[in-house]
């Protein structure tokens, strides 16, 4: 690539590596944390992969990917889907559910940003060119 803005191609089967292998690779290095991360992975997993991937899709088409990208617009994501629900909960329901929404948020969060993370790592890692 000769130009600075230009985007490369979009490598299909590092793509799907990253996006199944990053929570995989965040779950077993955390699992230490009293099963917390498993749990986060069998409750976010669908949601990761069914929200996560047209995200990382535009996010890859809109410039480099890079795990400091993927962290990112995995926690920019995460607070634009709990600060809704949050306020939506504390109109239907008391205070205190939207508290738990945003704790819940939260928790999801550091998870969402460390699994982008790891997905964007591995897919910069897949993707750049070895020196000889």
């Amino acid at each position: 690539m000769s130009e600075k803005n230009e985007i490369a191609p979009l490598n299909p089967v590092a793509f799907a590596v990253a996006m199944i292998c990053g929570p995989l690779l965040v779950t077993i290095c955390t699992i230490w944390m009293y099963f917390i991360p498993a749990f986060a992975l069998v409750v976010g997993g669908i949601p990761y992969l069914v929200i996560g991937t047209p995200l990382a899709l535009l996010m890859a088409m809109t410039g480099p990917v890079s795990a400091g990208r993927g962290a990112t617009w995995g926690a920019v994501t995460i607070i634009c889907c709990t600060i809704p629900y949050a306020a939506v909960t504390g109109l239907m329901q008391d205070g205190d559910d939207a508290m738990g929404v945003l704790a819940y948020g939260a928790v999801c969060g550091v998870f969402a940003a460390a699994w982008a993370a790891t997905s964007g790592w591995i897919y910069s890692a897949m993707t750049t060119p070895k020196p000889n």
